[in-house]
């Protein structure tokens, strides 16, 4: 008959190691999941003046433009906001349309739009011309 024996030398580092690195893939699959990219963790807010800035103050809109009182101030509060944005989040939280009325009569709220970006287009390096 065999005879079981104890390990000589119990192993705590390996299943240890295994749980922290199946712990962090998971962290890092899950925000892939959520924002869509890869490289999540990546910065990637872009410094961008508003075109236009809308205050809609108990129903009243204002319309704010670039040269306008208060624009600059009130721009360069909406990019540093838009600064600390982060898309990691594991739901998306939305608005629903009762409290966007809500809002709308009786709340203050700030709309910032911008200009759409430019793509820059791809050069090839061999020949200079434009590709994509």
């Amino acid at each position: 008959m065999t005879e079981l024996k104890h390990p000589s030398k119990i192993r705590i580092i390996e299943p240890l190691l295994t749980l922290v690195v199946f712990g962090v893939a998971a962290i890092y699959m899950l925000n892939v999941f959520n924002t869509g990219n890869w490289f999540w963790f990546r910065g990637t807010t872009t410094e961008i003046n508003p075109s236009r800035i809308v205050i809609v103050e108990n129903g009243e809109r204002t319309l704010l433009q670039p040269g306008a009182a208060n624009f600059e101030t009130i721009s360069m509060a909406v990019q540093d906001s838009l600064a600390k944005f982060s898309n990691s989040d594991l739901i998306n939280i939305g608005l629903s349309e009762q409290t966007m009325q809500d809002y709308e009569s009786e709340s203050l709220i700030v709309e910032s739009l911008f200009p759409p970006l430019k793509k820059t287009p791809k050069v090839c390096q061999a020949c200079g011309n434009q590709v994509g």
